[in-house]
């Protein structure tokens, strides 16, 4: 699964961070079972795993959760970063960092954040909405551009909304 549903930088193929932490959740959990039961594991497990966490604390926000991409929705880090060794993000710290297979590139720096989705269409069947190009920006810790996220999809007129670039936090042309 770390091999084939995320891409060689880290990131989860369907690049939401939301869903991220729970696909990197079940590595860490498989992890946990094959020490503890003797089994088996590839050693590349391990190096995923430590790809899938650097990305996860990467792209948590100024608030200390997973930014919102596509039909993403926030989630607090801290506790699963820490259940991997990782310290939790400091929000004042700086950052730089790049994303090639993923296409996100972030800045942390002075209490701003900023992260640009120059991410792949990934196809219809992944959590992918209208929102590539998107900007998220934090300014002094605070949510200044976010992206809309998710929506309930019960609702018909939501669901296609939500799935237009003009919903997103993103650079439209034409």
């Amino acid at each position: 699964h770390s091999r084939e549903s995320f891409f060689p930088d880290g990131a989860l193929k369907e690049i939401s961070p939301s869903y991220h932490i729970f696909q990197t959740w079940h590595v860490r959990d498989a992890r946990m079972l094959a020490a503890r039961y003797g089994f088996p594991l590839d050693a590349s497990v391990g190096s995923g795993l430590a790809r899938h966490a650097s990305f996860l604390k990467s792209v948590t926000d100024g608030g200390g959760e997973t930014v919102v991409l596509e039909d993403g929705y926030p989630v607090r880090t801290a506790q699963f970063l820490a259940s991997l060794g990782i310290p939790s993000v400091q929000i004042g710290g700086e950052e730089r960092a790049f994303f090639p297979d993923t296409g996100i590139a972030v800045l942390r720096r002075n209490g701003f954040f900023l992260l640009f989705d120059a991410s792949p269409f990934t196809g219809r069947a992944s959590h992918y909405h209208a929102g590539k190009n998107a900007i998220v920006l934090w300014a002094r810790e605070r949510p200044f551009l976010v992206d809309s996220g998710c929506c309930s999809y019960d609702d018909e007129l939501f669901t296609t909304w939500y799935r237009l670039g003009q919903a997103h936090s993103t650079l439209l042309v034409n």
